[in-house]
């Protein structure tokens, strides 16, 4: 067991060292299931420990007492005339997820400016137009935000922004709605379609909905990342936008 945990250590010096490509990435998914296993293996030896000289419980034990939590009622206002368009940008999140070697992961952008029109009682007249910063990228790794920076993938010295505005909104039941329009990255444009979830509380409103992307389609990490094994095609990108009505 020491043997193998050093050998762990050792081949993690190594990974570290190497340059950003999708090998490096397989070294890592390996790496990261032998951990797996051998962590699996120590739980196996303490729980064979366990049952085999199990530890004096006591003899009485304390119980804190539970609290049930309230109950928000984030109702939708119906009716209610207010405009929504002062953005909170401080308080708004633009997340993405993925699969690298079939693990899920999650990211975001930090700096995205969100341009927004929603009265209620006036859908069919709403609009939202979005630009993100796409050097903003935060992979939780400056290496790999350096890497989807680049020409294989985002090119931002080229297309610094991603672009999306609406086409539509629809009502559809309760406080969901459905958002459809054309986003536009890397010079390429798709239509999609972000099903989303709108709360007003009082004079302010939050809107919370995710889509699905393939990034083929905007030739988002191109030669040696096309493989889809070792960086999976779809990718959600969820938002998360408070705004209010000014009054």
């Amino acid at each position: 067991m020491a043997i193998a945990l050093i050998g762990l250590f050792a081949f993690g010096l190594y990974m570290a060292d190497l340059p950003l490509a999708p090998e490096k990435l397989r070294f890592y998914s390996w790496h990261k299931w032998a951990g797996v296993i051998m962590f699996l293996l120590v739980i196996i030896c303490l729980a064979w420990r366990i049952t085999h000289r199990p530890p004096a419980l006591p003899e009485h034990m304390g119980r804190g007492k539970q609290f049930v939590a309230h109950a928000g009622h984030g109702l939708p206002v119906a009716g209610h005339a207010a405009e929504f368009s002062a953005v909170q940008a401080d308080k708004s999140t633009l997340i993405f997820g993925f699969k690298q070697m079939n693990v899920g992961m999650e990211g975001r952008f930090k700096k995205f400016t969100t341009q927004l029109k929603f009265d209620p009682a006036k859908v069919a007249s709403a609009k939202v137009v979005l630009d993100v910063d796409l050097a903003s990228i935060d992979t939780g790794s400056s290496e790999v935000d350096d890497e989807v920076a680049g020409k294989l993938w985002f090119s931002t010295k080229v297309f610094p922004t991603a672009h999306f505005a609406s086409g539509s909104v629809k009502a559809l039941e309760g406080n969901r709605y459905e958002v459809a329009g054309q986003l536009t990255i890397k010079g390429r444009t798709q239509l999609v379609t972000a099903p989303t979830i709108v709360t007003i509380q009082g004079n302010s409103a939050t809107f919370d909905g995710a889509f699905v992307l393939k990034r083929a389609d905007f030739a988002i990490g191109e030669g040696p990342w096309a493989d889809f094994g070792t960086v999976a095609n779809e990718i959600q990108i969820k938002f998360h936008v408070l705004a209010t009505s000014g009054k």
